[in-house]
């Protein structure tokens, strides 16, 4: 059973949506900066050049760019999967960008398939994916403070909300 169907609903909806789109940048037979890199470029040699982000390089905007391209990945695999299973969350992102990067070396020789891009997908899904896990907590504990019907802990996972409280019916038990 779902602890939080509308928002496992959602997630699952967005989470398609973001596959589909990783799918297609990573598909691309180009390297989707290729258009993009002259300018990135010249930004960076005209900061640098007033010694501005002197110590920024292409190459970190790149590896920024791989972890960031997987937070929100890492964060809808999390809610989607619940509070229980979350943390499968982050070997999914580094079983996708293991597969990404395989797919890349055998099928697009005009793409760079490296095992540093595995590395930045894979921490920016962990980052999604303690996200995500902050994010179901976070409900939970609002389900439990407003007493909604599907808050209540199962069996054997600690007193039941009236107990706490002291109100409702099974406190009278016993006396």
């Amino acid at each position: 059973m779902r602890e939080f169907p509308r928002t496992q609903r959602f997630a699952l909806v967005a989470l398609l949506g973001y596959i589909v789109a990783v799918l297609v940048i990573v598909t691309w037979p180009t390297p989707v900066d290729r258009d993009s890199r002259g300018t990135i470029q010249n930004v960076l040699r005209a900061l640098h050049d007033r010694d501005l982000f002197t110590f920024v390089k292409y190459g970190h905007i790149e590896y920024t760019a791989n972890i960031a391209m997987f937070i929100p990945l890492g964060i809808l695999l999390a809610l989607w999967l619940g509070r229980r299973w979350w943390w499968v969350a982050m070997a999914a992102c580094f079983a996708l960008s293991g597969t990404i990067e395989t797919f890349q070396g055998l099928f697009l020789p005009s793409r760079y398939a490296t095992f540093d891009d595995v590395i930045a997908n894979t921490t920016g899904g962990v980052i999604g994916s303690l996200i995500g896990a902050v994010i179901l907590q976070t409900l939970r504990v609002r389900a439990l403070e407003k007493g909604s019907p599907g808050s209540a802990s199962p069996p054997g996972d600690g007193p039941r909300r009236e107990v706490i409280e002291g109100a409702g019916p099974s406190t009278s038990r016993g006396r």
